[in-house]
């Protein structure tokens, strides 16, 4: 490389160096939320909120900032930076987005918005084959179901995002672990065992009914979203939770 071109260089990366460290913190802040360990998800994403609110990413909703609040339990500031995302966020982006402000308004014991944004990031994910991220759309809206004493369907979502991590290998973020060893027991008592288990046992057949829900509102396409996922894993679903 010639002087010129190093010279630059050096110029851009002291231009985007902001950008740049933002975007490392960022993966870096979701890892350890994942892992369960708030303080240091804390730290790092500060920094990469720093760095980013001067080199924002187009479209982009990178730095888990709302989720990590949440996990703080500050739900006023976590709703806000959820809020922002959202309005900023497209693509994979906005699907991500769109599910950590429906566990904000969960812990708000905002029902509806939760719901609402629960079945806007699921269509979103099925759009843009974010298929890692479809057990934790069910799993919000397994809650809601709950909540809503749709006991046998909120069985029915949790066994569907059961069996979506099995083959996908995906896991939940340790931070919402809590919740969920509180939510499927809730929801196993007030059916009891037999029930809980017979609806437990028909998550693949809850993933095709949201499938033919999904088919019956969309233009009939060689495979349907529903179809091509569970080729090559379990199933997606678009649609959440049925209130009675």
């Amino acid at each position: 490389m010639r002087l010129p071109q190093l010279r630059a260089f050096g110029a851009a990366s002291a231009e985007f160096g902001g950008f740049l460290e933002g975007v490392g913190y960022a993966p870096l802040a979701r890892a350890a939320l994942a892992a369960g360990d708030v303080a240091a998800a804390t730290e790092a994403g500060e920094v990469a909120r720093q760095r980013l609110s001067a080199h924002p990413v187009p479209g982009g909703n990178v730095n888990p900032i709302a989720e990590i609040t949440l996990a703080r339990g500050d739900l006023v500031a976590a709703r806000r930076y959820a809020d922002e995302a959202v309005s900023i966020a497209r693509g994979v982006h906005l699907a991500l987005a769109l599910i950590a402000r429906a566990r904000v308004a969960i812990a708000q014991g905002q029902p509806e918005q939760a719901e609402r944004d629960a079945h806007k990031a699921l269509a979103c994910a099925v759009a843009v084959d974010v298929n890692p991220a479809i057990p934790d759309f069910f799993e919000c809206l397994a809650v809601l179901a709950s909540d809503a004493e749709s006991y046998r369907e909120a069985a029915r979502l949790f066994g569907a995002a059961d069996t979506l991590r099995q083959r996908t290998g995906m896991v939940r973020y340790t931070v919402y672990d809590a919740d969920y060893d509180a939510s499927v027991p809730a929801v196993r008592a007030a059916l009891g065992d037999s029930d809980f288990e017979s609806a437990w046992g028909r998550r693949r057949r809850a993933v095709h009914r949201r499938g033919d829900r999904l088919r019956a509102t969309r233009p009939r396409r060689t495979q349907t979203p529903i179809e091509r996922l569970g080729v090559a894993h379990a199933g997606r679903a678009r649609r959440g939770p049925t209130r009675p």
